[in-house]
């Protein structure tokens, strides 16, 4: 019933269902299981997005075409994130405009930013 209280109004009054982001493209879980990563591990980070301007780190590759891990993000508002699912639901009990406290390990180094969360389409 949650859901339908929550997006109902935004149907009604945008025409669309607007969601709470960071604006990051995550790896599979599987693929962070693999690597031994517990969290949710940053493939992509959308210019301009929340994850941008906190300088949230997406996967990359050097000039001599080494793969660098993006941020693993281990918690946001608190709650622990062990997947990128338990990020996206998350997220979900979260509203635009929000701002969240995200904990995510940077080269083994936990690390701590604020984001304010926008509406991702």
């Amino acid at each position: 019933m949650d859901e339908v209280n929550r997006t109902v109004p935004q149907l009604i009054k945008h025409g669309k269902i607007t969601r709470p982001g960071l604006g990051v493209q995550l790896a599979p879980d599987q693929v962070a299981k693999q690597l031994g990563l517990e969290g949710a591990l940053v493939f992509q980070v959308q210019p301009d997005s929340p994850a941008a301007k906190a300088g949230i780190r997406p996967t990359r590759r050097d000039e001599n075409n080494q793969i660098h891990l993006g941020d693993v993000i281990t918690a946001i508002g608190g709650k622990q994130v062990k997947s990128a699912n338990d990020l996206m639901n998350e997220l979900e009990k979260h509203q635009v405009g929000d701002k969240v406290k995200l904990k995510f390990l940077r080269d083994g180094q936990e690390q701590e930013v604020e984001v304010t969360l926008e509406a991702i389409g």
